[in-house]
């Protein structure tokens, strides 16, 4: 088994990720996560319908839906911030800290498995520098490109 530049790189990127997620613990990973989709989302859907309001009562003109974006992403993710010390104290309180670590890691090899596979279909698709010679020497994509090709195959004949 030889394994090439690639493997590294994504062997590197998938103990970082391991670890991170060992190290915060399941409860910090989740939260991180949801913090910032959560607020990005709510920011997104409902800071058109703040603008107005923080036009009017801050009297910023043109600024309104930067305001109200910022405000409502920070306000989820503040109050989801908020939750996660909840949830840690609640673990901390049922000596659960080794589970949590090791659901932790498992949440990690998961994160670093999704983005090596976004990666590896990347390489595949990007039309800058033809890959073949890469991936075909790479150990982990002999694995993961089929599994890659299978998920994003519903994907946009431009895409694929």
């Amino acid at each position: 088994m030889e394994w090439n530049t690639l493997d590294v790189i994504f062997g590197i990127l998938l103990l970082f990720l391991s670890l991170r997620g060992m190290l915060r613990g399941f409860v910090g990973e989740v939260f991180s996560i949801g913090a910032v989709a959560l607020g990005l989302g709510a920011g997104y859907f409902f800071g058109p319908s703040v603008a107005p309001v923080v036009e009017q009562k801050l009297h910023l003109p043109g600024w309104g839906s930067v305001v109200a974006f910022l405000g409502v992403f920070l306000l989820v993710y503040v109050l989801l911030k908020i939750i996660e010390k909840l949830f840690r104290g609640f673990i901390e309180s049922l000596h659960l800290q080794n589970l949590d670590k090791a659901l932790g890691l498992f949440l990690g090899i998961g994160e670093g498995s999704i983005l090596i596979l976004l990666l590896l279909w990347g390489l595949r698709i990007q039309p800058i520098f033809d890959a073949k010679e890469l991936l075909q020497g790479s150990w982990i994509a002999r694995f993961l490109l089929p599994l890659s090709h299978s998920l994003f195959r519903n994907l946009s004949s431009r895409w694929v």
